[in-house]
């Protein structure tokens, strides 16, 4: 066995700047395109199969002017935002009750649910005509689906509580 195989892993800054905020050498070379960050979805990110799936982004089309390619920092800031957006749809989500926390446990808080969804909101309304055409149908369809789930588990608990009991009239 060689001495890098019995070592297990090998760390490797990926990272553009030094400590300083200088640019580091051979930084050119480190900032491929990372499809796998758009692509690539871990264990923990799928939502629970009670979770109605979020509108997934639509491939982004081409341009025909000449088949330029968008920027790879355009696609990882675009990546990376979806990802954040896909954060907050699975934080709503756990406080739906319909995917456990991170500590096992399941809890319905609708409260935090809605303020999840208002953030999303401000999120649209503040990046408005700042978003690409994709970040912007997904925001949208992800607001939609969270917003039609909030209504559906709200509907669940008020059927669950039942309707109002006879209880005592007013007094006389």
């Amino acid at each position: 066995m060689s001495e890098e195989e019995k070592k297990g892993f090998k760390i490797v800054d990926r990272r553009r700047f030094d400590m300083e905020g200088e640019e580091r050498e051979g930084a050119d070379q480190e900032d491929k395109p990372r499809p796998d960050i758009a692509a690539a979805e871990t264990p923990a990110a799928r939502p629970a199969p009670a979770q109605p799936a979020p509108a997934q982004p639509a491939p982004a089309a081409e341009a025909d002017d000449g088949g330029d390619e968008p920027d790879p920092a355009d696609r990882e800031a675009t990546a990376l935002f979806l990802g954040f957006l896909n954060s907050l749809a699975q934080q709503c989500a756990m406080h739906l009750g319909l995917m456990p926390y991170p500590s096992g446990h399941r809890e319905l808080n609708l409260e935090a649910a809605r303020d999840t969804i208002d953030i999303l909101a401000v999120l649209g309304q503040k990046t408005k005509g700042n978003l690409s055409a994709e970040e912007d149908k997904f925001l949208k369809g992800l607001m939609h689906e969270l917003r039609m789930t909030f209504l559906e588990v709200g509907r669940k608990v008020q059927a669950a509580a039942g309707p109002p009991g006879p209880g005592p009239g007013p007094k006389m």
